[in-house]
């Protein structure tokens, strides 16, 4: 009985704020509809910011703003929150930051129609491993078996171009850590960090490529808004997010 009682005052003092939220969507709703067209209905973008709530209750201690915020970034961009793991949004400082994830950014890379494939991969001790930068930069990567795998060796990104070229970047496990050092999620003990290390550690490689790799409009801005507070104003209109950087990006 205690703990039901416990477990209802907490959620009384939850709702407030997921009421908070939920209403500046509903005041927002047309001028939502207007920037999102095409894209997703108010309906859907509701549903969307309840499951991140109930997904990440620390949320509920985030600005309704930044969430607000985040939420209509990552729809615009085409990314998914989630077990897609497009984007994340994460508690910092009582704002909701958002975070690109892997996936996301090999989506978005993908999308500029110049690149032939893109992929970033993880080596391990007992892998066949080599590569060579400069005038002909190349790659040769032999996985071991999985049950003879040893420590993390370094992390790779391998891109190629249309019609030609390619793209190589290797980062160790110290690079790794020091760009995670930096990150906002690093300060928290749940975050993308925490449960998705390789899957970060590999986006961190492209992030670094990226200035290398053909974009889109929709590309700069997602590296632009990575790691940053997105601000969705009273006034909304198409063009008026607010990206915000409190620390430098990893």
């Amino acid at each position: 009985m205690a703990s039901t009682d416990l477990s209802s005052a907490l959620d009384r003092q939850a709702q407030p704020q997921k009421r908070t939220v939920l209403d500046l969507i509903a005041r927002q709703a047309p001028a939502i509809e207007r920037v999102l067209a095409g894209v997703m209905d108010t309906d859907r973008f509701t549903r969307i910011v309840t499951t991140e709530l109930q997904r990440n209750p620390n949320l509920y201690e985030c600005s309704p703003e930044s969430l607000l915020g985040g939420v209509m970034l990552s729809a615009q961009l085409g990314l998914e929150f989630g077990p897609l793991g497009h984007a994340y949004l994460v508690p910092y400082k009582r704002q909701a930051t958002f975070m690109l994830g892997y996936k996301g950014m090999i989506a978005l890379a993908r999308r500029s129609g110049q690149l032939a494939d893109i992929v970033a991969r993880t080596v391990y001790q007992g892998d066949t491993f080599e590569y060579q930068y400069g005038t002909g930069e190349k790659l040769r990567h032999i996985p071991c078996r999985p049950s003879d795998r040893g420590e993390v060796m370094c992390y790779y990104g391998l891109a190629r171009l249309r019609p030609s070229g390619t793209v190589i970047h290797v980062m160790y496990p110290e690079d790794i850590e020091a760009a995670r050092a930096r990150s906002m999620s690093a300060r928290r003990e749940t975050g993308p960090w925490t449960t998705d290390y390789d899957a970060m550690a590999r986006k961190t490689v492209i992030r670094r490529m990226s200035p290398f790799l053909p974009m889109d409009a929709g590309f700069a801005r997602a590296i632009e808004a990575d790691e940053a507070v997105i601000t969705a104003p009273s006034e909304l209109t198409e063009n008026t997010l607010t990206i915000s950087h409190e620390e430098e990006d990893a």
